[in-house]
């Protein structure tokens, strides 16, 4: 994930140069100001442009960029891509430079200057690459009944991979006059540049998602770029979650081939599912991680909570989840609801769809898994939503983590709080990547717990309460 960025958007950084890429699938609330300038478009064959404060030339390059790379996503892997995409381009000087999709239909990019639309030689950003990039993770993630499960580096290694090869279909089709100022994006960003990574490959040096892309890259080098399409074409039409994607993609590639030994060019890390934490794992044994937690008895257990009632922001974290810690008073204590400030947004209807409501230990290993309809959430002003299920028995350090799956027109907006002490959020799911704790604020997610018998709630939560205002080592 990214260091010093909002959850979801990634900048790869490589010797003198750099391009935008995604990790995980962030929606930020949009906010409205008065002075901001109402927003244009430009409507290409399949790909819708909004912007504002950029010179048109770029939305219509944007454009016929997205449109020819859909086609060769569809022509040269064969896979199903939207009928339409819609891409948002935004810029504000407080903003970082940002490029991300909401895993269906949509992209944004977020830029800090015009001058980030500039050829790689001047701005350092990839940008034609950067759309192939993102709509090779739509062409992945539109098709996946959740993200949960996929193995540390694959969604990125493909879309590094195919990213690049779509690249270079649109240099073939629309050459170097496809963006305003005319450069050789095939050897920038494109296969040129991949061809020389991969040809120097170290897996001694690399980090999964460079390890997934060269993997790729050998059973295209070996098989054919028909090939690996047809095998994850064949893997996604099995609308599987994170952990089986690999699994049914390395079956499939053997079965196209005939071949055993194609399977064997997928090496076992990239068929784990695994928690991969940004940084150190969290000490949740230590009382220091939870200042600012609160304890609220009630008639029948205590309320776990950070937030002081009143939001100062919401976002909705696509492709992911909203990660929250939690530490039970000495004991044997169950949770048996989970309480999220937020409100849906998008279609007036709620989606015939489920959530999930994840119970985890330290490590982000599942305890519990709780589905919840979508329909509990009401569009409009936020407000608490209280979501019980049969108690689940819990370490004295947990985690919840709620994942939407949304997208630009479905999703949860989650609320968060900044009036208490922050850094006991996260965004990531079980079994996939989980950024280091967010700094500037906690999400609005409480949990309630049951004691076990004869516990006195009123004094449970005041000696709690105490421990918790100077906690110790």
């Amino acid at each position: 994930m990214s260091k010093g960025l909002p959850p979801g958007a990634r900048i790869w950084k490589a010797p003198m140069i750099r391009f935008i890429a995604l990790a995980v699938l962030a929606i930020a609330a949009a906010s409205c100001r008065a002075d901001a300038p109402s927003p244009r478009t430009f409507a290409g064959d399949r790909t819708t442009v909004s912007y504002a404060k950029v010179d048109p030339a770029y939305a219509q390059a944007i454009a016929r960029i997205c449109d020819t790379a859909l086609a060769g996503y569809e022509d040269l892997y064969g896979l199903e891509m939207p009928a339409r995409i819609a891409v948002h381009v935004s810029l504000d000087p407080q903003q970082p430079l940002r490029l991300w999709t909401d895993g269906d239909a949509s992209i944004f990019l977020q830029l800090s200057d015009e001058w980030d639309l500039q050829p790689p030689q001047l701005s350092g950003v990839f940008n034609v690459y950067g759309f192939c990039h993102e709509l090779g993770h739509i062409a992945m993630y539109r098709r996946m009944s959740s993200l949960v499960g996929i193995p540390d580096g694959v969604a990125e290694g493909w879309a590094d991979y195919s990213g690049a090869m779509i690249c270079g279909h649109v240099w073939e089709k629309l050459g170097q006059r496809a963006w305003p100022q005319p450069h050789n994006y095939y050897e920038q960003g494109g296969p040129g540049r991949f061809e020389r990574r991969m040809q120097g490959f170290d897996p001694a040096r690399s980090g999964p998602e460079a390890q997934a892309a060269h993997v790729l890259y050998l059973i295209d080098k070996r098989y054919g770029r028909a090939t690996v399409g047809r095998a994850l074409a064949a893997a996604l039409a099995e609308r599987p979650d994170g952990g089986r994607l690999v699994r049914l993609f390395r079956a499939e590639l053997v079965k196209l081939t005939g071949d055993e030994a194609a399977g064997a060019l997928i090496p076992e890390r990239m068929l784990e599912s695994r928690t991969a934490f940004d940084g150190p794992p969290p000490n949740l044994d230590s009382l220091a991680g939870f200042r600012g937690l609160q304890a609220r008895a009630d008639d029948a257990g205590l309320l776990l909570y950070y937030d002081d009632e009143a939001m100062e922001g919401k976002r909705s974290v696509g492709g992911s989840g909203h990660v929250i810690q939690f530490r039970a008073p000495a004991g044997n204590w169950r949770v048996d609801a989970v309480w999220l400030f937020g409100s849906r947004y998008g279609a007036a209807e709620p989606p015939p769809e489920d959530f999930s409501i994840f119970i985890c230990d330290a490590g982000m290993n599942v305890i519990a898994e709780m589905r919840k309809p979508y329909s509990l959430f009401a569009r409009g002003p936020e407000k608490w939503v209280i979501m019980p299920f049969a108690p689940v028995e819990v370490p004295s350090g947990f985690h919840v983590c709620v994942s939407f799956s949304p997208t630009a027109t479905k999703g949860v907006y989650v609320a968060y709080d900044q009036s208490q002490s922050a850094g006991h959020s996260r965004v990531g799911v079980p079994h996939a990547r989980v950024t280091t704790p967010l700094p500037d604020f906690d999400w609005m997610i409480r949990v309630h717990l049951l004691p076990e018998d004869g516990v006195n709630l009123d004094q449970a939560a005041a000696e709690w309460g105490r421990k918790l205002t100077a906690p110790g080592p």
